[in-house]
């Protein structure tokens, strides 16, 4: 995809899972630019985004911070160094910064659900607290043109795992509702390719977790008694490869746990859930 002006991908080399190799670093703006999520730990690739950003500062460009849209490594391993390197803050959701405990010298600023991020260059940002995936995740919405950064709400490739204990599948089914009302013609994902029609993606991932979570009611159901988690993610993921039979009983667990939360299903003991059964009148 060809971004608009000011909108830059610099994608990086990152601990990040697989399919994924890399996590989407953000150039937004050139006067003040935003660098969201400089997730690599490798120096290499941090010493590659110097160059471009030192490259953009050399066209009268400057750096206002480097901003995060939530903890987790892939998206903040080089956060402390390119604002050192910088000279800026690190702006994100106080939940993330919480989380974090970033060093002392690294100067801070809490963005808030709904604060409007003016970057020269670009239109006015709309923050979007979106949690979830992660507390405190956070997305940008530029209304006008339609573009959300979602950070990792989606995915251009692969899927985004909600597990415990920072994910909640509930919450994360909600954000990606309030995503979707927002119409967006573009989503730029941490991971993997912009995605056209934003909006028809996100109603699709969500129906997609949706479906996922009657595959997982009907596991739960099958038979007459209480299973463990692990039986439950083999007969939900059925088409899956064992390869991945681990990720996918993390987010059957995240299923669960949301079943539970709207009093389908119980947590009987240990790893054992059981289907709630209603009384006839």
């Amino acid at each position: 995809m060809r971004l608009p002006l000011g909108y830059i991908c610099l994608p990086l080399r990152t601990a990040t899972l697989p399919p994924a190799q890399g996590t989407n670093c953000y150039i937004l703006g050139c006067e003040d630019a935003l660098v969201v999520d400089p997730g690599t730990p490798y120096p290499k690739e941090r010493r590659r985004l110097l160059e471009v950003l030192w490259r953009l500062r050399g066209r009268a460009g400057t750096v206002a911070a480097v901003l995060l849209t939530h903890h987790h490594p892939d998206h903040v391993a080089g956060a402390a160094y390119i604002a050192r390197e910088l000279g800026v803050p690190v702006a994100a959701s106080a939940q993330t910064l919480h989380a974090l405990a970033l060093p002392e010298d690294v100067a801070v600023f809490a963005v808030d659900d709904g604060d409007t991020l003016k970057v020269d260059g670009v239109r006015p940002l709309k923050a979007i607290v979106t949690p979830g995936h992660a507390p405190g995740h956070l997305c940008l919405f530029e209304q006008r043109s339609g573009i959300l950064i979602a950070g990792d709400m989606i995915s251009g490739e692969g899927s985004i795992l909600i597990a415990k204990p920072d994910g909640d599948m509930a919450l994360y089914i909600k954000s990606l509702q309030q995503l979707a009302e927002l119409a967006p013609d573009w989503v730029l994902p941490a991971h993997g390719p912009a995605l056209r029609n934003g909006q028809t993606a996100l109603i699709e991932a969500c129906q997609h977790r949706l479906w996922r979570e009657d595959r997982v009611w009907q596991a739960v159901q099958h038979g007459a008694h209480a299973k463990p988690a692990f039986d439950i993610a083999r007969q939900a993921y059925r088409e899956a490869s064992p390869l991945v039979m681990w990720l996918a009983l993390r987010s059957t667990v995240a299923h669960l746990h949301k079943l539970a939360e709207d009093h389908r299903v119980s947590h009987v003991q240990g790893d054992l859930w059981a289907p709630i059964v209603r009384a006839t009148p």
